[in-house]
């Protein structure tokens, strides 16, 4: 009997030393968590609970301003990373000719503003032929921005989404000046 007790004490022992360290943890944590200012809380929650946000854009000549009269259309879908330090883009389009140039511009529905992010620009040699299916894809970060959002962080650009003030517009030989373009929505 004083055999089984020894085994029970030296495998009691090893949990014991498990739910020690446990309880210990955790008064760590409910202690430091409730010094911290409530504020800096809820960012940290806020933090650790951030995911991947996801956007999209329905490209069509009636959003174009002025519009076109084109029978292209495309989609845009953009990924923001979990640490909102870079966004990942893809552009699929189709019966669209000669694409010249797609970025994503700043302002609201119905009215034209700067570019803020170049998706895909041909200088020299311009696509000939219809283009159907994906016409670009890449990765946007603070490296890739431009005009009123140069110098500053994807946060930036997120924040001009969030407030749907944003859309994508591709340009065209024939519409220089645009031939499909969508509002970015989450």
């Amino acid at each position: 009997m004083k055999q089984e007790r020894n085994i029970f004490v030296n495998i009691g022992s090893a949990k014991l030393v498990a739910v020690v360290t446990l309880c210990f943890s955790l008064v760590v944590i409910v202690t430091v968590t409730n010094m911290m200012p409530q504020s800096s809380a809820k960012f940290s929650f806020f933090a650790l609970a951030q995911e991947q946000q996801n956007f999209t854009a329905n490209l069509v000549g009636q959003g174009v301003v002025p519009p076109t009269d084109t029978k292209a259309t495309g989609t845009s879908e953009f990924t923001l990373s979990s640490n909102g330090m870079s966004m990942n883009y893809e552009v699929y389009v189709t019966d669209i000719d000669d694409v010249t140039l797609a970025q994503i511009y700043q302002g609201q529905e119905g009215e034209n503003g700067p570019a803020v992010s170049t998706l895909i620009r041909f200088k020299d040699i311009t696509p000939s032929g219809p283009v159907n299916g994906l016409l670009t894809q890449g990765i946007i970060t603070a490296d890739g921005l431009q005009g009123p959002l140069s110098g500053k962080q994807v946060s930036d650009l997120t924040k001009l989404i969030e407030n749907n003030n944003t859309y994508v517009e591709v340009q065209t030989t024939e519409n220089p000046n645009g031939e499909i373009r969508g509002q970015i929505i989450k």
